[in-house]
């Protein structure tokens, strides 16, 4: 990202947040839902570019320490995961009911957006490389699907629990704190495993090691500036404008993940289109995990989230989805056309029973 894009995206930026801080006061007298709109073409712009400032640091520490390619796309979906966690976590810090549910609603529709990005992916491998079907790397039979297998019983599990909940008439239910932390620990000691397992033995120079340590350092801090600058914005007007207005939660929630999964799809589509396979597929199938396991883990240490029947909903959608990713990669350690379809008609489904209900 060159000086004049940088300067373009933090003069527009601080205009919007101007522009929304006045909307907020009521010095600003301007019709919400075209406010709402323009801010999050300027959030897109402002955090898509950012995050990738993140995921070039990020891939700087990662080519120092020897990390192969798919561990370096899982490594770079876990910084283009920044966006959503800082939008979900400054909505969870609102404090208010309907901020944390469209937090957990946003963090899971995330996790369908991101089965649409791994079709996207396969498609758009296959017509590079002329095949029906795609190779799933070794390193995903071996170590991402233990979390992808964990997802899928930890999210059925919760969906039990919540139809429980609605069937005695608990209408006041909230998921333990507990359930939190198990999520958010499982996720990192696997990450911790990644790390350990996959660096190689190649060392780099001390000198080389430094160099790019700072310059990583300081893509790292100018990125998570911007992002976290662009997350408050749309957090903000987002909670204003359900608390005023009356905007649905849930039409809040997908508007909030699809800014928010936006660097983590740019990143794994310009990898397919390369014909970086590894990273594409790191990158794609390792946010999953990241989203299902760390994100809403997080929010649901650390605020009650409501067991309701739009929560309950996105629990069993997101466990039936990692079962189909289970089946169709354990079977013959390949994705195909058919399965990539199959997966998008699901997610289909998902989010029009999710708009209509």
């Amino acid at each position: 990202m060159g000086r004049a894009e940088s300067l373009a995206i933090a003069l527009v930026l601080a205009l919007n947040v101007l522009a929304i801080i006045s909307f907020e006061r009521g010095a600003l007298h301007v019709p919400a839902l075209p406010l709402f709109v323009v801010s999050l073409a300027v959030v897109s712009w402002a955090i898509g570019r950012s995050s990738e400032v993140v995921v070039d640091g990020l891939e700087d520490f990662a080519r120092d320490l020897g990390f192969p390619s798919y561990s370096m796309g899982v490594l770079s979906s876990l910084a283009s995961t920044i966006p959503e966690l800082t939008m979900t976590l400054m909505a969870v810090a609102a404090g208010t009911p309907e901020m944390v549910e469209v937090a957990v609603l946003a963090s899971l529709s995330s996790v369908g957006m991101g089965i649409l990005l791994l079709s996207s992916v396969t498609f758009i491998l296959s017509l590079r490389t002329g095949k029906a079907s795609i190779e799933v790397p070794r390193e995903v039979l071996k170590e991402e699907l233990n979390a992808v297998v964990f997802t899928l019983s930890a999210y059925l599990v919760l969906s039990l629990l919540a139809l429980a909940h609605l069937g005695l008439g608990d209408e006041a239910s909230f998921m333990p704190r507990g359930v939190g932390f198990i999520l958010t620990t499982v996720y990192i000691s696997y990450i911790l495993r990644l790390f350990f397992l996959s660096r190689s033995k190649g060392e780099v120079s001390a000198e080389k090691r430094a160099s790019k340590g700072l310059s990583a350092v300081f893509k790292l801090l100018l990125g998570l500036c911007g992002i976290l600058i662009a997350g408050w914005a749309i957090v903000s007007l987002t909670e204003t404008l359900i608390s005023r207005t009356g905007f649905q939660a849930v039409h809040a929630a997908l508007a909030l993940a699809a800014v928010g999964t936006l660097p983590e799809h740019g990143v794994a589509v310009v990898c397919a289109l390369k014909g970086k396979t590894e990273l594409a597929l790191g990158n794609s199938i390792g946010g999953l995990s990241q989203i299902a396991l760390l994100v809403v883990g997080l929010i649901a240490f650390l605020a009650p989230v409501p067991i309701d029947a739009y929560v309950t909903t996105q629990f069993a959608v997101t466990s039936a989805s990692m079962l189909m990713l289970k089946f169709f990669v354990r079977d013959d350690g390949r994705i195909d056309i058919g399965e990539a379809l199959m997966m998008v008609f699901l997610q289909i489904l998902a989010f029009d029973m999710l708009l209509s209900a």
